[in-house]
């Protein structure tokens, strides 16, 4: 079996906290990536969000710690869906990300992977769930906040109301060919005379 909470970095369990908001940030990535490197940055992510007020929101910051490489903010109260680097264009549904009652547990969010891939000004991202193995958000490029790059502090904010989160099995590693998308350039033909 899998143990959920090996390498876990962060974790909050709303149902338990009742009504209370929270804002937990790490800084274990601090120093990890310097600015203006290329990296890729795999990590399975649990996340809900809550009945009202600010809407939850998640944020990777850059290595100045200035603005994000990366950042998910729930639309609305009880939303599933979520807005990818502030960007209305790119926006994920993350189904079952809330149970729409306030007895909701951290158990009943599913896990989603995340695949980020960041490579001079251009921001890649895939996000799968764990439990049927789709791809929510297929490998498309996203809008780049940061112009700074590498990585900094990561945040998760929530004001009140039994929003959850655990982020888990974090890896950094040097950018592979096969995290950036093939690029398909059609083929004009020309004919002389036709």
């Amino acid at each position: 079996t899998v143990n959920e909470k090996v390498n876990t970095y962060l974790s909050v369990d709303q149902g338990a906290r009742q009504n209370n908001g929270t804002t937990l940030k790490s800084k274990s990535l601090v120093g990890k990536v310097a600015s203006g490197t290329d990296f890729t940055m795999t990590f399975d992510m649990k996340i809900s969000s809550s009945t009202d007020q600010t809407p939850t929101s998640f944020t990777i910051y850059d290595a100045a710690n200035s603005s994000a490489v990366f950042s998910l903010t729930a639309t609305g109260a009880w939303a599933t869906s979520w807005i990818v680097n502030g960007n209305d264009n790119n926006i994920v549904t993350l189904d079952g990300t809330n149970k729409g009652n306030s007895k909701q547990t951290i158990a009943d969010c599913p896990w989603y992977t995340f695949k980020l891939t960041r490579i001079g000004n251009l921001t890649y991202l895939t996000i799968t769930s764990k439990t049927s193995g789709v791809e929510v958000f297929e490998r498309t490029e996203v809008s780049t906040i940061s112009t700074t790059g590498g990585l900094g502090n990561m945040d998760f904010v929530t004001k009140r109301y039994f929003a959850n989160f655990a982020i888990d099995n974090i890896v950094v590693r040097s950018v592979k060919g096969s995290d950036i998308p093939e690029i398909h350039i059609p083929l004009t033909l020309t004919s002389a005379g036709v």
